[in-house]
């Protein structure tokens, strides 16, 4: 398995290409804005805005993995036994139309069982503000805390910019504990995110990605919940239906581990872009 140190190594190189590739294009709408001023070139700011946002967020995010890969970063062991006791069989991951990224895990009537919210990143607070005032991509690095239903901290997620997949999970306290990684399935074509701790696949969800059906299962193959983007229940409330989200269908709704929870929702931010 390669080490979270040079993932991190990679993940900053990956990132700092990246950010360096978006201004160098926002460049070309500086120039035309700049070249041949008309109403269009509103269009041409917007552009610009949006890609050298992105970009110094990307460098600055990137500069700092890079950074964290140079020391010792390994993943611990999960401590995190807690679960939720019992779920309603269907819910609703309803995500916050803001600027950051919320979501709530609800049953029917509206009530959280869980939360995430995003963070800013206290080393670049002004350029992640920026990148999130400018961007609304899967490109822009992004962190966020996952609560329970007492909206206790139970972990941390970074997740990478960039063109590549990969989040981090972590312990409130601040120790890594997993990744997670998206690949294709070759013969079926079907999207694959895996949720791995050490060498081990915890958590694995397949599906169609355009369809928006995730079938979320554990190591074992035990199928746990099903996550239908977009889908619209009979019996959801009238106040769900025009705000973006996934219905949940549990096969499993016992003793629901907080670690598959927030796998549910670093799913449903890139599967929302």
């Amino acid at each position: 398995m390669e080490s979270v140190q040079a993932m991190k190594q990679d993940d900053g190189k990956k990132q700092v290409i990246t950010g360096i590739c978006l201004i160098l294009g926002s460049a070309i709408f500086l120039t035309a804005m700049i070249m041949k001023f008309s109403i269009h070139s509103i269009f041409d700011f917007i552009f610009f805005v949006t890609l050298a946002g992105t970009g110094m967020s990307l460098i600055g995010a990137g500069y700092s993995d890079w950074l964290k890969g140079k020391g010792p970063v390994e993943l611990g062991v999960d401590q995190e036994s807690g679960f939720i006791e019992s779920l309603p069989r269907k819910m609703y991951l309803q995500m916050k139309t803001t600027s950051e990224f919320e979501a709530d895990l609800y049953d029917f009537s509206e009530q959280s069982y869980s939360h995430v919210s995003e963070q800013l990143n206290a080393s670049h607070r002004v350029l992640t503000k920026l990148s999130q005032w400018t961007s609304n991509s899967a490109l822009r690095p992004a962190y966020f805390t996952v609560y329970d239903q007492l909206e206790k901290p139970v972990y941390l997620i970074e997740k990478k910019g960039g063109f590549g997949w990969r989040s981090y999970v972590k312990r409130a306290s601040g120790e890594y504990v997993a990744y997670t990684t998206r690949t294709k399935n070759k013969t079926t074509g079907q999207t694959i995110y895996k949720y791995i701790e050490h060498s081990q696949e915890k958590w694995v969800a397949e599906g169609d990605h355009f369809i928006g059906h995730m079938a979320l299962k554990d190591a074992d193959g035990n199928a746990w919940a099903v996550m239908k983007r977009g889908a619209i229940n009979t019996e959801v409330p009238e106040s769900f239906q025009s705000i973006p989200g996934s219905l949940m269908e549990w096969n499993r709704n016992e003793q629901v581990p907080h670690s598959l929870l927030a796998f549910m929702f670093i799913i449903q931010f890139h599967d929302s872009m």
